[in-house]
């Protein structure tokens, strides 16, 4: 009788641990397709979110160095009567910008594809200049020869023309106007918006005549109504 109880604990052991194994193995292998499957969830979102916000970086940085095409020009900053580039390549003489266009603007955002991003800086327009630059009229005729030197000689003009209610800052040897910035002025609140469109990029800046103005401006949903604006003006 001793014998058979040993075997009955034996037994009954047997069972218990099998019992474990078997109701334990499969969860934990459950979790761990789980955990894998969350886990490559994760790396999933992960790799959409980094590629979203590289695509975004990209169109500002595009939109920077579109930009600097016209700002950061390098041109001689003389006088009318000092300025020995009038009469050459097409060039015929300086360019009249529209009072309407004219003071100093300040930016605080870029929008493209209805995505906004933070971008600090101003741009001034003068009597015949922009940010410093002298703007000239190109004579229509002008041919812009892939020759080396009429380039090398007019890669930092700018030439400034209107049409409409549009006026249009470009280099000198674009002769497409593709790559122009358009510029338009509007108003939002009472308060005069200059709109920029970028031609390299695509990009929208709205410009204001004081810092203060661009900063108030610079929210998702002012962003919103000030690119319907600009679609309006366009």
């Amino acid at each position: 009788m001793k014998n058979k109880n040993i075997l009955y604990v034996i037994i009954g052991a047997i069972v218990v641990v099998g019992a474990v194994i078997f109701f334990n193995l499969p969860h934990e292998g459950i979790r761990q397709i789980q955990t894998a499957k969350t886990t490559n969830s994760t790396r999933q979102s992960s790799g959409q979110s980094h590629s979203q916000v590289k695509a975004h970086k990209h169109k500002v940085d595009h939109f920077t160095k579109s930009h600097e095409h016209i700002v950061n020009k390098t041109t001689d900053r003389t006088s009318s009567s000092q300025d020995s580039n009038i009469g050459k390549y097409g060039n015929k003489g300086l360019y009249t910008i529209p009072s309407e266009y004219q003071g100093s603007w300040y930016c605080s955002i870029v929008i493209n594809d209805d995505k906004v991003s933070k971008l600090v800086g101003h741009i001034t327009l003068s009597d015949h200049q922009f940010n410093g630059h002298n703007v000239y009229i190109r004579d229509d005729s002008f041919n812009a020869s892939p020759d080396s030197e009429v380039t090398k000689a007019t890669g930092s003009w700018l030439c400034g023309t209107k049409f409409d209610k549009t006026l249009n800052i470009d280099d000198w040897n674009d002769m497409s106007g593709n790559r122009a910035n358009n510029y338009q002025v509007g108003n939002i609140d009472g308060n005069r918006v200059l709109f920029e469109h970028q031609g390299h990029s695509g990009n929208l800046v709205p410009y204001f005549t004081s810092k203060a103005l661009a900063n108030k401006y610079s929210s998702d949903e002012a962003a919103q109504k000030l690119n319907e604006l600009a679609q309006k003006a366009w």
